[in-house]
């Protein structure tokens, strides 16, 4: 369950940034021993960059940090920064812990969610909850009817393919999630056909990865496909990533 705002505790990094910029803010503060959820009424309208795709990574509780931090990175370097606009979004505006107990600060909240050209669903223990959450299904379910443009592309990360198929978006698709929860996530819907033993998959415009890592591997292979291997080759020597995004199968 989401933890209730409060306020800012004496000595919380929040409360010193609050005046104007917390909605920048990404913060993990244990003053007293509790989470803080004290800038989640700080979020700030940000301006939407015709001249870049929009990038809308779900949080949820629990989530897994590596699920969206490893995606966003490969997305946010220099070059790719130039072309994709980022949006952390959530059933409200404001502070999501993570798995790890990391604070993330979601932009913008389900109901002034922008137009997206990828919407992207990470994983993690707290997909355990997401698939019983009905609000944030009905919101998946009805997002591609809603959403003024075509996606360019859906995609998750680890178990964030449990959740697309929970909502119905998988069926009659390819699809593939951790190793480790393969018979949990299937359990989610028979209507999927899924794919062991592979880093990721692309069904027409849904993309799917494996676990956690694999995330990057399926996000440069995604720039790949939008801007070309050459683009995706710079993105991955600037992060110093030598991972397995030419061959799914490697």
């Amino acid at each position: 369950m989401e933890a209730a705002a409060s306020a800012a505790p004496e000595g919380c990094l929040a409360a010193a940034l609050s005046s104007g910029r917390s909605f920048l803010l990404r913060h993990i503060c244990s003053v007293g021993g509790n989470w803080c959820s004290c800038s989640t009424s700080s979020t700030m309208p940000i301006e939407i960059d015709q001249n870049r795709l929009t990038v809308g990574c779900l949080v949820f509780n629990d989530f897994e940090l590596l699920d969206v931090a490893g995606p966003l990175e490969m997305l946010g370097v220099p070059l790719t920064q130039k072309k994709f606009q980022i949006f952390l979004v959530s059933e409200h505006a404001g502070l999501i812990c993570s798995k790890q107990g990391v604070t993330v600060c979601a932009d913008r909240s389900f109901a002034d969610c922008p137009p997206l050209d990828i919407l992207l669903v990470p994983g993690g223990l707290g997909s355990r909850a997401a698939v019983n959450d009905t609000t944030l299904l009905d919101w998946l379910k009805s997002f591609p009817a809603a959403n003024p443009k075509p996606l360019t592309f859906l995609a998750s990360v680890c178990t964030g393919s449990a959740i697309l198929a929970k909502a119905g978006l998988l069926d009659g698709k390819r699809a593939t999630t951790n190793r480790q929860a393969f018979p949990w996530v299937r359990s989610q819907s028979d209507q999927v056909s899924w794919v062991e033993d592979v880093r990721w998959v692309v069904d027409g415009n849904i993309i799917t990865s494996a676990g956690v890592s694999a995330g990057m591997d399926m996000t440069l292979h995604l720039i790949s496909l939008i801007l070309g291997p050459a683009d995706a080759k710079v993105v991955a020597d600037f992060a110093e990533y030598d991972g397995q995004w030419t061959d799914p199968t490697a």
